[in-house]
C-alpha cells in the first residue's frame, strides 16, 4: 500500500509549493478584503485614526449579532495588516484601497482547471455576494451550497479539485486495504456502516479500489 500511496503523491507533485502558497495568499487577501468592506458598509473604519472598541463595533455596527464571528474577523484583519489594534482599540492608520475585483480575477486565474472546477470559486463569490444576508440569518447557507437542489458547488468542492481528488484516492486505497485484510472469508461479505455523508466522492474511490 505504501508504494501505491507514494505513486499518488508523485502524480500530484507537479503543483509547486510556491504556487499553492500564492493561491492561498490571494484567497486570504480577497476574502479579508471583502470582510473589510463589510465592516466599512456597517459603519466601521471609514475614517483614519478613529478608534473603535470591540464592544462598540459589535453593538453599534453589527447590532450585537454573531459577536464570536466579528471578534475572529477583527483578529484576522489585524493579523493581515488591514487595521491596527492598540490595547483593545481598533483603527485604520492609512487610506486603504482594496481592489477586490482584481483580486478575484487573480484568484480565478490561479484556480480554474489548474487546481479545480471553477464552480468552487463561483461558490465563494456567491457567499460574498450574500454575506450580509448570511450574517444576519436571512438566508440558509445550504441554499447557496445547493441552489435549487443542484449539487454543482458540492461536487466542485468535495470531488472536482486537486485536494479532494488526492485525499479520496488515499482514502480509497486505505479502506480497500483494510477490507481485504479483515474480510471474513467464511461469510464472504463485509458490512460498511457509513462512508462520508455527502456526494459520494469517497465512496466512488473506495468502490473503484
Amino acid at each position: 500500500m505504501s508504494k501505491e500511496i507514494a505513486n499518488i503523491e508523485r502524480n500530484y507533485s507537479y503543483i509547486s509549493k510556491e504556487y499553492l502558497l500564492k493561491y492561498k495568499e490571494t484567497l486570504d487577501t480577497y476574502i479579508l478584503g471583502e470582510i473589510f468592506k463589510f465592516f466599512k458598509d456597517n459603519g466601521a473604519f471609514n475614517d483614519q485614526n478613529i478608534k473603535y472598541s470591540e464592544e462598540k463595533i459589535i453593538k453599534n455596527c453589527f447590532h450585537s449579532k454573531n459577536s464570536k464571528i466579528v471578534k475572529r474577523w477583527l483578529k484576522m484583519l489585524v493579523l493581515h495588516g488591514f487595521i491596527e489594534n492598540n490595547e483593545g482599540s481598533f483603527y485604520l492608520t492609512k487610506n486603504l484601497q482594496i481592489n477586490t475585483e482584481q483580486l478575484f480575477c487573480e484568484l480565478r486565474e490561479l484556480w480554474d482547471w489548474k487546481l479545480g472546477d471553477p464552480s468552487s470559486i463561483d461558490y465563494i463569490r456567491e457567499n460574498i455576494k450574500n454575506l450580509k444576508e448570511l450574517f444576519y440569518g436571512e438566508i440558509d447557507c445550504n441554499a447557496i451550497l445547493f441552489p435549487e437542489a443542484d449539487i454543482k458547488y458540492a461536487t466542485a468542492l468535495y470531488k472536482n479539485n486537486l485536494i479532494y481528488r488526492f485525499l479520496n484516492e488515499i482514502i480509497g486505497i486505505q479502506v480497500a486495504d483494510y477490507v481485504n485484510r479483515h474480510f471474513e472469508s467464511k461469510l464472504r461479505k463485509i458490512t460498511i456502516l457509513e462512508v462520508g455523508a455527502g456526494i459520494g466522492a469517497s465512496t466512488d474511490s473506495i468502490i473503484t479500489n
